[in-house]
């Protein structure tokens, strides 16, 4: 007989610790993620884990039964229902492999009776209550999409973790596929008798001292979730009575952050949670003492409850970090979105480099409502040190400590700060490096920069009085976009496969200087920056390697202004154009005055 896992004491209820089976754990009271866990984690590697180790395990020898894990749990106000404090991946892609072994033998001539025995005890109730309940924000996908198998369309992906789910689901659907049904019943079987170990308690002030203290099998715990324990643990101990309504403050704080996380992990050239984490530590945490622990947030928050905060005030400060955390995230979601708004914005994550400027973008904007222009000219400069940087080949995290302490101690002035960051772009004998690079014979090697270059080039010729036309986008530029006719690529005007006796011609690239032997044209010319025209992929393929002539009726056709430009540049014998060493000189020196003037 199974024993009775949920037990009243004085009226309330309690899920009793030790071993016990999977089925008797959700058939003694519904498991629900709580907002403030993390979302769904998994990927197809932890999957192929979870059902590696079903498989390892013999179905009808009790002896060797699966071992699940260890379940933490804590009580609700709710009669029966727990929040599950560690142990969700678990549960859930227990729960998604049951769904998808469920809908297989649903199917199967023989095996229907099965599948029901199996729903009850490992899925749902008798009265069609689900067992188990991921966070509320993925749960109606979770019922829909994993329960009662239907298939998403691409707008019902609203957060990462909902992408996730379903490539578990695929996993679990492919090889139930490829498993006969009596396999698929015996593991079922391994499933439910599955050994777990189950720690309940009252309050969630117990859970955190637990939780604090037990490592997660499985993905492992991310930066920001193991400061989320530390900072509960933390509330716990310093608390005393008032532990649970401290605690429910950092919990709202992290289910804000984690919903932030999931709407704007999906962007394009986006960051990661742990990323966000440090990125606010560096710009509104007090760390000049402590440097050395920027990389590690928990480490660097534990310091400053040692050595900085009274004890009287640490949970209060605690609390203040929590809710400050969550704000920045938010910030995150409007910054990325603002890119589609704001062109030096953008133009700072096309250059690839905007990792460095992150502390100091989380606090101008955070001062946005109250000086708008300014944190338009502070983006500005960002993104021409960024770009400039990149131009003069210099590592992209050689100015990060100093932004991280302009952006620490940046509390207004936008002027000072954009006037700082102009400053910097003439650090590193900058001006110079740039010079060198743009004059570069493999300019076309540095395609980001290159791309860059042009993309800007492109805005500015639509931008000139009379052209009316909507600027190419920042996701254009950065290549986001796969329909060949918009995916934007480097065209050479003279083609990389042009006749040999085009490449192999001597040629020089000032002709007035005596002293430099002639080399072939391919070295000196090919890939330099006026032979460099911005294309995309459809019409490039097109032009193939015709002789400029041919290729000008396709240049004309052109949406980009800058190949309408190329004949301009070119020269003309007898009605026909040619593109000559003088036309490449010519555009690059157009286009470097332009790159040196505007970017």
């Amino acid at each position: 007989m199974e024993r009775c896992l949920v037990t009243s004491i004085q009226g309330e209820q309690e899920m009793q610790n030790g071993e016990t089976t999977l089925s008797q754990l959700l058939s003694a009271g519904r498991l629900n993620v709580p907002i403030y866990q993390r979302s769904y984690a998994w990927d197809e590697q932890q999957c192929a884990e979870f059902f590696r180790d079903l498989l390892d395990h013999p179905p009808h020898d009790a002896s060797k039964r699966h071992f699940l894990g260890t379940i933490l749990l804590a009580a609700t106000s709710s009669v029966n229902y727990f929040d599950v404090v560690d142990g969700q991946q678990r549960l859930t892609t227990a729960t998604i492999f049951v769904a998808v072994a469920l809908d297989r033998l649903r199917k199967l001539d023989g095996y229907t009776a099965q599948a029901e025995d199996f729903r009850l005890g490992l899925l749902e109730g008798i009265e069609g209550d689900r067992l188990f309940r991921t966070v509320s924000e993925d749960d109606p996908f979770f019922e829909r999409y994993i329960v009662k198998q239907a298939l998403p369309s691409e707008a019902d992906f609203t957060t990462y973790s909902k992408r996730r789910l379903v490539v578990a689901k695929q996993y679990f659907t492919k090889q139930v596929n490829d498993t006969s049904p009596e396999k698929i019943s015996a593991l079922l079987k391994v499933l439910g008798e599955s050994r777990v170990l189950i720690y309940s308690v009252n309050t969630p002030s117990e859970a955190t001292q637990i939780f604090e203290f037990q490592n997660d099998r499985g993905k492992k715990l991310t930066e920001l979730e193991r400061l989320k324990s530390f900072l509960m643990h933390q509330v716990y101990l310093r608390s005393g009575s008032a532990a649970d309504i401290n605690l429910n403050v950092i919990q709202q704080a992290f289910a804000d952050i984690y919903q932030s996380v999931e709407r704007f992990r999906a962007e394009p050239i986006a960051l990661s949670a742990d990323a966000v984490l440090r990125h606010h530590c560096s710009a509104f945490v007090p760390w000049r003492n402590a440097a050395h622990l920027l990389d590690s947030p928990k480490e660097l928050i534990r310091s400053m409850l040692a050595n900085g905060i009274p004890e009287g005030n640490a949970t209060s400060w605690i609390k203040d970090f929590a809710q400050d955390l969550a704000v920045s995230f938010r910030t995150v979601e409007d910054i990325l979105r603002e890119r589609d708004r704001s062109i030096r914005l953008a133009g700072l994550f096309v250059t690839r480099r905007v990792a460095s400027f992150w502390p100091l973008l989380l606090k101008i904007w955070r001062l946005k409502s109250s000086e708008q222009e300014g944190v338009g000219r502070a983006v500005a400069e960002m993104e021409k040190l960024a770009w400039r940087m990149q131009l003069a080949n210099i590592r992209a995290d050689t100015l990060a400590s100093h932004l991280r302490s302009e952006a620490l101690d940046f509390t207004g002035g936008f002027e000072r700060l954009a006037d700082m960051l102009t400053t910097c772009q003439t650090w590193y004998d900058m001006p110079a490096r740039c010079n060198q690079t743009l004059d570069s014979a493999a300019f076309y090697t540095l395609l980001t920069t290159c791309r860059y270059l042009l993309w800007r080039y492109e805005n500015h010729l639509l931008s000139e009085r009379g052209r009316q036309e909507g600027a190419l986008s920042w996701r254009e530029a950065a290549r986001l976009d796969d329909d060949p006719a918009r995916r934007l690529t480097i065209d050479h005007i003279q083609p990389q496969g042009s006749d040999p006796s085009v490449l192999e011609r001597p040629t020089q690239w000032d002709p007035l200087d005596l002293n430099v032997p002639a080399k072939p044209f391919k070295e000196i010319f090919l890939h330099r920056l006026g032979n460099l025209v911005l294309d995309t992929t459809a019409t490039g393929s097109a032009k193939s390697n015709k002789n400029f002539d041919e290729r000008l009726t396709h240049y004309r056709a052109s949406k980009l202004k800058q190949e309408h430009e190329l004949a301009t540049f070119a020269e003309q014998h007898g009605g026909t154009f040619f593109w000559t060493e003088e036309s490449i000189r010519r555009r690059h020196k157009h286009l470097k005055e332009f790159a040196l003037q505007y970017t």
